[in-house]
């Protein structure tokens, strides 16, 4: 097994869906393991672990391809270090989804209350 970590930067990759963009992308290609995180203004880091063949694979998809609306600068990657550990694609699943709802859950919380009824 191998690890790495791919550096995404851009004016524009972060609150487009860039994370979730990644995650269906890392389902389509079999990674067992993977976070993402927004770093800074305008960057995402992508850490992996899986075999070596397959990560060189997703790799070249993610710098092919990008979400809508992405204006991506570079993509780079490197050895990662391990100092974070690195989840199955089901537990980062899991992490992004309730992440999003509490977005969501926060959005609507800011939404005037209807008064009456119709």
């Amino acid at each position: 097994m191998a690890s790495a970590r791919i550096l995404i930067k851009g004016k524009t990759v972060q609150q487009i869906g860039y994370r979730i963009f990644l995650l269906e992308k890392a389902l389509e290609n079999g990674i067992e393991r993977i976070y993402a995180r927004n770093l800074d203004k305008n960057k995402v880091e992508l850490l992996l672990t899986d075999e070596e063949d397959k990560i060189n694979k997703f790799y070249k998809v993610v710098k092919t391809e990008k979400p809508e609306g992405a204006e991506v600068g570079s993509v780079k990657k490197e050895t990662y270090d391990g100092k974070i550990p690195i989840p199955t694609i089901d537990r980062y699943f899991q992490f992004l989804t309730l992440e999003q709802l509490t977005k969501g859950r926060e959005e609507v919380v800011k939404l005037p209350a209807f008064v009456g009824s119709a």
